[in-house]
């Protein structure tokens, strides 16, 4: 099925175009949403008081930053009917996926007991959204690729926070 994508891709400028056109959509969708993300953690940090670390925003900006820069050059191949490398798209899909596991693992509550931070953060509400908007590319080599980054840094975020000895725990509630 690949190969069949590859070369639809390759024969068609129009199956390119309209490509670009639907990451492009793609592209402003996770914008939109990290934003909003940023939105409401912000207000939480500043309005709330609470303890959400506040590196959260800057991490979040970054990868808008990413995000937008990858939309320029889509809107640039969607003019000059050039490709957009594919290592771009990796790059950002890795970006994509590890954006609410650098949350969960760096970035959470420090009020939060250590046991729960993977599961009670707000960063793992990230996922979901992200992940749906990961997966709708029409490339099948992006999706499957999508498939095994987001689950990869959750568990790593999760072992960030094991101490290999949680069976003898005396201290939880």
């Amino acid at each position: 099925m690949t190969g069949f994508f590859q070369q639809i891709s390759e024969d068609s400028p129009t199956f390119r175009q309209a490509l670009l056109k639907s990451e492009k959509k793609r592209i402003l969708g996770i914008v939109l949403f990290v934003l909003f993300f940023v939105l409401l953690a912000a207000v939480r940090i500043f309005a709330l008081g609470s303890a959400m670390s506040r590196w959260g925003l800057i991490t979040a900006a970054i990868l808008i930053a990413f995000e937008l820069g990858l939309l320029w050059a889509v809107n640039r191949a969607l003019q000059s009917g050039k490709e957009v490398s594919q290592f771009a798209w990796y790059w950002t899909l890795t970006l994509e996926s590890l954006f609410p596991a650098s949350g969960v693992a760096f970035l959470s509550s420090t009020q939060l007991h250590v046991d729960y931070r993977p599961l009670a953060t707000p960063w793992v509400l990230a996922y979901f959204p992200l992940i749906l908007l990961s997966v709708l590319r029409l490339s099948p080599r992006l999706c499957c690729f999508s498939r095994f980054t987001p689950a990869f840094g959750y568990l790593t975020a999760a072992f960030f926070f094991w101490d290999g000895d949680s069976t003898q725990r005396t201290d939880l509630p």
